[in-house]
């Protein structure tokens, strides 16, 4: 069986970064282990990201240290509308809507995953 995601990949660190950016954390979070930031910047930016547009997820891509993988940021579906719009207009829309977010560096990215 195959997983395909389609979306934006972001990093961990980017995630962390932007958290600290956009205020999501501040200093006094420093005391935190690195996991935990990364749990709480991961947390709001996840919130945040699934409220963006419907069928929009944050996914973890692999399976090793959560503070050090990549995510997608993953459009799930895409919902016809009427308006002419095509699927490729609906992943530029959500971009825009992610980089107003804060979010950086956004490359967009099909994922396939096989497992046996």
């Amino acid at each position: 069986m195959t997983v395909t995601l389609v979306g934006y990949k972001i990093s961990a660190r980017s995630i962390l970064k932007w958290a600290y950016e956009t205020r999501r954390l501040d200093k006094s979070d420093l005391q935190l282990s690195e996991e935990d930031r990364f749990r709480g910047a991961y947390n709001q930016a996840r919130e945040l990201i699934e409220d963006t547009d419907e069928g929009v997820s944050l996914r973890m891509l692999g399976e090793s240290n959560v503070a050090k993988c990549d995510y997608m940021v993953a459009i799930n579906e895409y919902f016809f509308d009427h308006s002419g719009d095509t699927e490729e207009d609906h992943h530029r829309e959500v971009k825009r809507a992610l980089e107003e977010h804060g979010f950086k560096d956004l490359e967009f990215k099909v994922w396939k995953k096989s497992s046996r």
